[in-house]
């Protein structure tokens, strides 16, 4: 991403004197001052960097699709994804950029995005086998969006979701076969032959991702929750791999609103599929604001459940095992002893079907101890099911948030999501929301959230999800609404000057009486002084000093006089906001 300061911009300040600091193009919701362009650098959004060369594309043959088609409908996901992997990347391997690559069609890359998240082939089985068929189809997704980027992948119908849809269970591609070349990409004016392909596998119908899931939302808040209570084995399990489709996700994301960008279709975009399809009616912007911040409570775990039918299960205790006791053999009665039973991904309540033309049903031999007696209604069923699905203590207090909101790369994913959005507003607010609205509603979630993870969003230095005017401008709407009453409005200068640091925001308290509040407010002031001193737009002068001394001695008094009921739990508040006066004051040292 470009600087935020152009070479010019910092040659105007060069040329001004110590007396007069230029404005910092950092707000984005604020329109370019006269003496620059409608373009300049006071916009919010982000300049995209160049299209990568991705490969043009070409469906695959038809010979080669249907070898494909019976290596899925058997379950040899290593057979199928390797075969696509490599006619894949034979057109990476060539040196003619011109070269097409074949592609995996939609229901392909769909499928894949189920087995790469699917607990039968990853949390609830312990075959290394099953394992690498997961994986094997994570490279795949990611190879493809290496080699063709996402328009040429066409991830906007392959990553559909559609369970509302009324054929949700059915889950078909129309496949163009132009000219009558299967092999062909060819634009002429032949007649054309459409063939469906359908592929028989419980993951392509009612168990596919796209299917299972209400929208995309629901698959966020869910991996979120998952982040946030990594302390229960199961559920870290579940975040390794939730982790990765997000990490994925979010990168096809954000290259193909890089390529909307430059065309201006950003209607077509992925992310506002996503957003435009999100339930929630009118109140969508808050719902996909819960799943970004969802933190693993009882309230979001009740609004984001698990995407996946018994997800949380873990693997049978005995898998890999038989029990030679219990093999039984009866060819009359479809009872085939061992044969095919030492299948650790496969519940008693469960019926896999594979093959297209045949099907077959296993019977296992259980006990009528094993079986269901109590019905699903007694609060003894609900108690048992919650105990050994979820296996995790949801009784956290109230308000009490995951710490780090499920650890660093949670984080991460999370102000990327954030700023994503944000671009999207900047573009599309008539469609979705305006500039103003998205910012509040980050200072909505934001601003009550723990005081180690508010510092690490607000901090400029740690995380570069945000661009530098962007984050900027989430500090100075977030400082807005928390200054005391004293505070002058900010409304007369939209600019982020040194003089509107010290005038407006460096000499006040919060306007709680709390040590958390006083030490926000403090983060939020020192990272504003990094960001003009990183770009070169702070100077040392004597209102600049006092400024600070003011503020700091201002926010420890108010923070001093509130409640002393809770003073054992606001040490580490005060501490922190001892700490930040601190680092403020070396700040200004450091401009003499």
């Amino acid at each position: 991403m470009p600087e935020c300061y152009s070479y010019e911009q910092k040659s105007r300040v060069n040329k001004t004197s110590k007396s007069q600091i230029m404005a910092l193009p950092s707000s984005p919701l604020s329109s370019p001052p006269p003496s620059e362009s409608a373009g300049g650098g006071g916009s919010f959004s982000i300049t995209p960097q160049p299209p990568v060369n991705y490969r043009p594309t070409r469906v695959l043959p038809f010979e080669l699709a249907q070898h494909v088609l019976i290596y899925f409908e058997e379950a040899l996901y290593n057979q199928a994804f390797g075969l696509l992997t490599s006619m894949l990347s034979a057109a990476a391997a060539s040196t003619d950029l011109g070269a097409a690559a074949f592609v995996p069609s939609p229901t392909h890359l769909a499928l894949a995005a189920t087995l790469a998240l699917h607990p039968r082939l990853t949390t609830r089985t312990t075959s290394s086998e099953k394992h690498e068929q997961a994986n094997a189809a994570l490279r795949l997704l990611r190879l493809t969006n290496q080699i063709v980027g996402p328009i040429g992948a066409n991830f906007g119908q392959a990553f559909s979701f559609r369970r509302f849809e009324l054929k949700s269970s059915q889950f078909t591609v129309v496949r163009r076969w132009i000219g009558g070349d299967p092999g062909t990409t060819s634009s002429s004016s032949g007649d054309s032959t459409e063939v469906e392909e359908k592929i028989d596998t419980p993951y392509a119908a009612g168990e596919s991702l796209f299917s299972c899931a209400e929208d995309f939302w629901h698959t966020v808040g869910w991996a979120f929750n998952c982040s946030c209570l990594q302390s229960t084995p199961v559920y870290a399990r579940r975040w390794e791999r939730w982790s990765l489709w997000l990490e994925f996700m979010l990168q096809v994301l954000e290259e193909d609103w890089t390529l909307r960008h430059e065309s201006g279709d950003w209607k077509q975009s992925l992310i506002w599929q996503y957003i435009q399809s999100s339930s929630g009616g009118s109140g969508r912007s808050r719902r996909i604001m819960r799943a970004v911040f969802a933190e693993g409570m009882q309230r979001t775990l009740n609004e984001f459940r698990e995407v996946f039918k018994s997800e949380l299960k873990e693997p049978p205790k005995d898998a890999g095992q038989i029990k030679k006791t219990e093999v039984k053999v009866s060819v009359d009665d479809e009872i085939y002893g061992d044969w095919m039973e030492n299948d650790s991904d496969v519940s008693d309540d469960e019926t896999m079907v594979t093959g297209g033309a045949s099907a077959f049903k296993k019977r296992r031999m259980r006990e009528p101890s094993s079986r269901r007696i109590t019905p699903r209604n007694s609060s003894r069923s609900l108690r048992d099911e919650s105990e050994n699905n979820c296996g995790v203590e949801l009784d956290r207090p109230s308000g009490q948030s995951a710490p780090l909101l499920g650890g660093v790369q949670s984080l991460e994913l999370r102000l990327r999501m954030l700023h994503l959005l944000s671009n999207v507003a900047g573009k599309m607010s008539d469609e979705f929301v305006d500039l103003d609205e998205i910012y509040l509603l980050f200072v909505e979630f934001i601003k009550p959230l723990p005081l180690a993870t508010f510092q690490l969003i607000v901090s400029p230095s740690v995380y570069s999800a945000f661009s530098r005017d962007a984050h900027t401008t989430l500090c100075e709407v977030m400082l807005q609404r928390m200054l005391e009453q004293s505070a002058p409005a900010v409304y007369s200068e939209r600019f982020l000057t040194q003089s509107k640091m010290e005038k407006v925001f460096l000499p006040f308290a919060a306007n709680n009486t709390t040590y958390e509040d006083n030490a926000k407010v403090s983060f939020l002031l020192e990272s504003l002084m990094r960001s003009l001193m990183l770009g070169k737009f702070l100077r040392y002068r004597v209102a600049l000093e006092k400024a600070v001394e003011k503020g700091i001695e201002a926010r420890w008094i108010k923070a001093s006089s509130g409640s002393r009921k809770s003073r054992t739990r606001d040490d580490t508040a005060a501490a922190c906001l001892r700490e930040s006066g601190e680092r403020m004051k070396d700040i200004v040292r450091r401009l003499r």
